[in-house]
């Protein structure tokens, strides 16, 4: 059985606002500078759950975080549906090595999306055999040739703290605000860092699964 690879925690850049963080880390100024001296690329972060498909014994497999999952639940409803047409393309596609990472946006969480691309949005690749995960074009490129969406792409170059966050304005899957970005290094994909707003942090403390189960809406054709 391939190794399981768990998608490691990012890091907030730095805090937006007075609110408090359970389990993650936040950078140090001195750190969100060094970050920051190199070349990122923006992306949006979307609000939805963490999903991993991979290989295993020669069948796809979904995973959350921590676990592989059985599908049909709540927090991935729809998903053994949209699955069900793709499976032997992803198959092929990840082989033993490749763990494609997205977000499962059809159950709404704390932002209501109306205008997504498809229920999954692609935001990295990781290869077991090069043990690190693969440059954005190539995750690009494999997500095409799926015929698959990736998370929205907002800009490239060199930002100060202040630049990234006047980048977190309206979704560009929904008319609501952004939850945040996720900022990544151009030469490494795996050096990466969030900006969330406060609005959302707060938010969590109200967790989705205690209220009515609400789905997200596809952008119309």
């Amino acid at each position: 059985m391939s190794e399981f690879v768990r998608f490691p925690r990012t890091p907030h850049l730095a805090l937006l606002g007075p609110v408090e963080v359970r389990e993650d880390k936040v950078m140090t100024p001195a750190e969100a500078e060094a970050f920051l001296a190199e070349e990122v690329v923006v992306e949006e972060k979307v609000d939805g759950e963490n999903l991993g498909l991979s290989v295993v014994d020669g069948e796809i497999r979904a995973q959350s975080r921590g676990s592989y999952v059985e599908l049909g639940g709540l927090s991935f409803r729809g998903l053994e549906a949209w699955l069900r047409p793709r499976a032997a393309r992803l198959a092929e596609a990840l082989g033993d090595d490749l763990v494609l990472f997205g977000e499962w946006c059809a159950v709404r969480h704390a932002v209501a999306y109306d205008a997504l691309p498809d229920w999954l949005l692609v935001f990295d690749v990781y290869d077991r055999r090069a043990g690190r995960f693969r440059p954005l074009d190539d995750r690009d490129e494999l997500a095409a040739s799926l015929g698959l969406a990736v998370v929205p792409r907002l800009a490239t170059g060199r930002f100060t703290l202040s630049e990234l966050e006047a980048m977190i304005g309206r979704s560009r899957v929904g008319d609501v605000p952004m939850e945040g970005i996720v900022v990544r290094h151009v030469a490494c994909a795996d050096h990466r860092a969030k900006l969330v707003r406060p609005e959302f942090v707060e938010a969590i403390d109200e967790h989705w699964r205690s209220r009515p189960v609400v789905r997200n809406r596809l952008a119309r054709a």
